[in-house]
């Protein structure tokens, strides 16, 4: 019987060590208590360009940063402005101080303490190096002060009512002095590929191609999480993803295929719909030799058939965008200068009317390539955009890449050099509308093509400054008058995106408003 038990007692050990290390979400059933040896496995699309999540605009980075590090403040799943490292903050009566009042007891990941000079050196970094995906949105900072260990003060050239809510959005988490601060860029600094940050877990390894790991930060200032480990399993193709949700190879898909939602909600699987301003739009390049003129880029507004494609390639779930800037943030988006409705009738009016003939192909104009990344269904979109503009004479070539690949042909930060007419893209534009001055400000870090207006740059200078909602509302809907001129984009469709997740998958960003970022699972558990 004493060996009949220890036979037995080894089996259950060993079982119970298998199911720790290859069961994602086996916790201990408690619904939420000390959960040990929980795993949460979340969908991820590829790899990410860099693990420092300030240096470029990064989508497969955002999600894993938003658990390793901490903002100042941050946006949760309702793209609500909620505090993170600043508890509380107050603006001084002419809009130029705004004093934070930090956390206590927060340290770094390697035990270091994180105190009000991180905040210095990170701002301060991000208002000087113009190569910071951010740089632009903090430039009217002049000094950043630290009377105390909790206190940051921003000293600022001009108000900027936008200032705190940049804080919540890419390229703005805090980073640690003590490691960055050795006069190497932090594009360069070899700290930037194993992350240390103040959030709910800690980096553990990235395998290309493969996964990023991450374990629970026991000593976390807001509580340690109720899982133990976070992996983001790279699986590039979302049909593929689906599939794995359904085996239990992953417990976690952020972007689910529209046409699998229904089914996996049959199979007992949880979703939820959520909604950003983040538009998928057609970018122009304004650089020599390759721009495009007025009347193509009016033209090919003229065929982009926004039903057609959320229909065809959304399921009916992204509404067709015709403002340019989005309408979810109703506010500030202008109805009365929209994009044109499809009517490739008309966009062939307008090619004969500024002179464009045929050629014996039947084209009045060649030559032009929509470049699109092979994420978010975006080849089909920009496929029906394509045969669209070749009913109207004009020839348009789609060239689907990965993102990485995207990335390196488009945008200049990664080296790209600016050699194309056509980008598709997205991206979000919140929570204030003053974000406009990424995408067409001059020198804007997503104003991928160059465009550049004065007059837009003067508008969005005067929206920074003023507190008047009504104001500033005016000096939002002159800027769109001038897009919807110009046409240094085209909007398409809006952004919504299913989440579906396990059934006994608690605590997820949706159940935890007003408490974590927008994919921050600190609370998340398995019953």
């Amino acid at each position: 019987m004493k060996k009949f038990a220890a036979i037995l007692t080894s089996i259950i050990l060993i079982l119970s060590l298998l199911a720790a290390c290859g069961d994602s979400g086996s916790g201990d059933g408690d619904g939420g208590g000390d959960a040990k040896g929980q795993t949460l496995v979340i969908h991820h699309w590829g790899d990410p360009l860099t693990m420092n999540p300030d240096t470029t605009g990064d989508d497969y980075n955002y999600i894993p940063a938003q658990n390793i590090y901490n903002r100042m403040v941050k946006l949760d799943y309702n793209m609500d402005i909620i505090p993170d490292l600043a508890r509380s903050w107050d603006v001084s009566e002419d809009g130029k101080t705004i004093t934070f009042h930090l956390a206590e007891g927060v340290k770094w990941h390697d035990g270091e303490p994180f105190t009000s000079a991180d905040v210095e050196y990170t701002f301060e970094t991000l208002a000087k190096d113009e190569s910071l995906v951010a740089h632009s949105f903090y430039t009217d900072i002049t000094d950043v002060s630290c009377p105390d260990d909790t206190t940051a003060v921003f000293t600022l050239a001009n108000p900027n009512t936008a200032l705190i809510g940049y804080m919540g959005w890419y390229g703005c988490f805090v980073m640690p002095k003590h490691i960055f601060d050795n006069g190497e860029p932090w594009a360069d600094n070899t700290a930037s590929s194993e992350p240390i940050g103040t959030g709910p877990f800690k980096f553990e390894s990235f395998k290309p191609g493969a996964s990023i790991e991450l374990v629970k930060n026991p000593d976390y200032w807001e509580g340690a999480p109720k899982l133990d480990r976070l992996i983001f399993k790279i699986i590039p193709d979302p049909a593929t993803a689906a599939q794995a949700l359904r085996t239990g190879e992953i417990d976690f898909m952020e972007i689910t295929p529209y046409n699998e939602v229904e089914a996996l909600e049959a199979e007992g699987f949880q979703s939820a719909l959520c909604a950003f301003p983040s538009p998928m739009y057609l970018l122009f390049n304004f650089r020599d030799d390759y721009s495009t003129p007025l009347a193509v880029r009016q033209a090919i507004a003229l065929c982009v058939n926004r039903e057609d494609i959320n229909n065809k390639v959304f399921g009916g779930s992204r509404l067709p965008e015709y403002n340019f800037y989005p309408s979810l943030i109703d506010w500030a988006s202008n109805s009365d200068a929209a994009a044109p409705q499809y009517n490739i009738e008309e966009a062939v009016n307008v090619l004969e009317a500024a002179g464009y003939t045929k050629d014996a192909d039947g084209y009045y104009v060649r030559g032009l390539q929509i470049e699109c990344y092979t994420d978010d269904n975006a080849p089909d979109v920009s496929k029906l955009i394509a045969d669209a503009c070749d009913q109207a004479g004009i020839e348009v070539k789609v060239n689907a890449q990965e993102y990485l690949a995207w990335d390196q042909t488009v945008n200049e930060l990664s080296g790209a050099p600016g050699t194309f007419s056509i980008a598709l893209m997205g991206g979000f534009q919140g929570p204030d509308p003053s974000a406009l001055i990424n995408r067409v400000g001059s020198g804007g870090a997503s104003n991928l093509g160059k465009y550049s207006s004065a007059e837009i740059d003067s508008l969005l200078s005067e929206s920074k400054i003023l507190s008047d909602q009504d104001e500033r509302k005016d000096r939002f809907y002159q800027i769109q008058q001038i897009m919807s001129e110009d046409l240094p984009i085209i909007p398409i469709v809006s952004f919504t995106e299913y989440n579906t997740y396990a059934a006994n998958l608690k605590g997820v960003p949706k159940d935890s408003v007003g408490k974590s970022a927008g994919m921050e699972f600190t609370y998340a558990y398995f019953e």
